[in-house]
């Protein structure tokens, strides 16, 4: 739940491998000073996949895509990494300089960082003759098998299935009088093609429609039976704004908080009473970051004030 790892954005192609030159090789920012880049996750573009369609769950350049083998330890420390980059000696949002001519935002997007994790290697191996990069000792033992459990709950997380489940569309599309709910999909209306519709002038009498006209009279609601009502005002709208196919927050917030409940393990929270507060904490703040405002903006401070660490 670290900024560094925060949702691709458009400086997704940017190399971090040139951070820190001609700058102060360190600084030290406090949690309060640390702010999620909401615009990166909120105003991303979406991944499409080969047939042009838009691919759900995790983009591919993901780090948990790109090495998704969870027994292959190699994919596993490529993910430690990622995670821990400050106690692997990677640039990081708590002690790394930003150079504001490489990114416009307060912090540089850490979707891609392959080359400085190459030139890490490098250094590694001149330091130990070969040996590469070794993760350091509390990263190893049980961190490192909870990152391999977090590989395979991953492999089988169904994000489109949780999707469809959290929020699904409910779109309500003009009908008529004869027309039926579709079975497959719940919520929705079949549509007759505009060729085939009917004037509503030959669907509604004369004398309806007059009523129609007079729709705001105390006469026509205590006189016209609520189904006839009904009828009518399902002729009457016909047209479909963008606010009609807008999903509530609170689903949003209810598909993120069911995605990370399906993708971390529960021991990374911690033990018992403890990690069952922690998880509820990281979850409420989850749903504090989807109802933000525009210009509202979540820090790490925030985040992490009421969490319990032994």
């Amino acid at each position: 739940m670290k900024p560094s790892s925060a949702a691709p954005g458009s400086n997704a192609g940017l190399s971090n491998s040139d951070y820190g030159k001609s700058r102060p090789t360190s600084v030290l920012r406090s949690p309060a000073s640390i702010r999620f880049v909401r615009n990166r996750i909120f105003y991303a573009r979406a991944a499409l996949n080969a047939k042009g369609k838009v691919r759900f769950g995790l983009r591919h350049i993901h780090v948990l895509n790109r090495y998704p083998n969870s027994e292959d330890q190699c994919h596993t420390l490529q993910i430690l990494m990622y995670i821990f980059p400050r106690q692997i000696g990677l640039h990081n949002v708590f002690t790394s300089p930003v150079d504001n001519s490489q990114t416009a935002q307060s912090l540089p997007d850490y979707t891609l960082r392959e080359s400085e994790i190459a030139q890490r290697k490098t250094r590694a191996q001149c330091k130990t003759s070969g040996a590469g990069v070794h993760p350091p000792r509390r990263l190893r033992g049980n961190v490192f098998e909870l990152v391999q459990k977090m590989q395979k709950l991953h492999s089988r997380c169904t994000y489109y299935e949780l999707l469809k489940h959290y929020c699904p569309l409910r779109a309500k599309m003009p009908r008529n009088r004869d027309s039926k709910t579709d079975s497959k999909t719940p919520g929705l209306v079949q549509q007759p093609p505009p060729s085939s519709r009917v004037p509503e002038t030959q669907l509604i009498p004369r004398s309806t429609a007059t009523q129609i006209s007079s729709d705001r009279s105390r006469s026509f609601v205590k006189t016209t039976p609520i189904e006839k009502i009904k009828g009518i005002a399902d002729h009457l709208h016909t047209d479909l704004t963008i606010v009609d196919h807008a999903t509530p927050y609170s689903s949003v917030s209810a598909l993120c908080r069911a995605v990370l409940t399906n993708l971390i393990p529960s021991e990374f929270w911690g033990q018992g009473v403890d990690g069952a507060h922690n998880k509820k904490i990281v979850m409420c703040n989850v749903d504090r970051f989807i109802r933000l405002r525009r210009f509202e903006s979540l820090t790490l401070h925030a985040v992490a004030q009421d969490l319990k660490v032994l």
